[in-house]
């Protein structure tokens, strides 16, 4: 599965079939066409069939995201954890922005992964699902600044106060 032509920036501009992963241990984001690439990409090849339009409604979506084993081959998954899928538009719908890394969140009461600058993605996010554990906290400025908002489950829109106006996040 090759990355679309939009790989090579580092804070990609999405535009029509942008689906991005962020690596946040490498602070790297690489862009995909589809969804499904994405997702592939972002669980390491564990799940190769997800579709946008059921994720929202597919209770077990999370779940085998949350699944460090492959069941149909019984063998160890990639050290890869997705720990959010953020969506341009309300409704889990639009483009995607898949945060992922090396270890779930850890709920220590320390921050576990961050992201300073979403770039391309900079005031876009308007709905959110949570995984690997994690909780986020959604700042509306780069290097978390300004207004803040931590959510703790997935959330279908983010709020009028925070809509389009997030552009850093951290992972607890």
């Amino acid at each position: 599965m090759a990355p679309s032509p939009a790989a090579a920036a580092q804070a990609p501009q999405a535009t029509a079939g942008s689906h991005c992963v962020a690596d946040l241990d490498t602070q790297k984001t690489t862009c995909y066409d589809t969804f499904r690439e994405s997702v592939a990409a972002a669980t390491g090849g564990r799940i190769t069939d997800a579709a946008q339009e059921r994720a929202a409604r597919d209770k077990d979506f999370v779940a085998k995201l949350n699944t460090r084993t492959d069941t149909r081959t019984s063998r160890a998954a990639s050290n890869t954890h997705v720990v959010g899928v953020f969506y341009w538009e309300g409704n889990y719908t639009g483009h995607t922005w898949i945060a992922r890394a090396g270890r779930p969140c850890l709920n220590d009461g320390s921050w576990d992964h961050r992201w300073r600058d979403l770039g391309g993605w900079n005031d876009a996010i308007s709905s959110l699902q949570l995984a690997g554990n994690c909780y986020v906290r959604a700042w509306e400025h780069s290097d978390y600044g300004g207004a803040t908002q931590y959510y703790t489950s997935d959330t279908a829109w983010v709020g009028d106060a925070m809509n389009d106006r997030i552009s850093s996040l951290q992972f607890q």
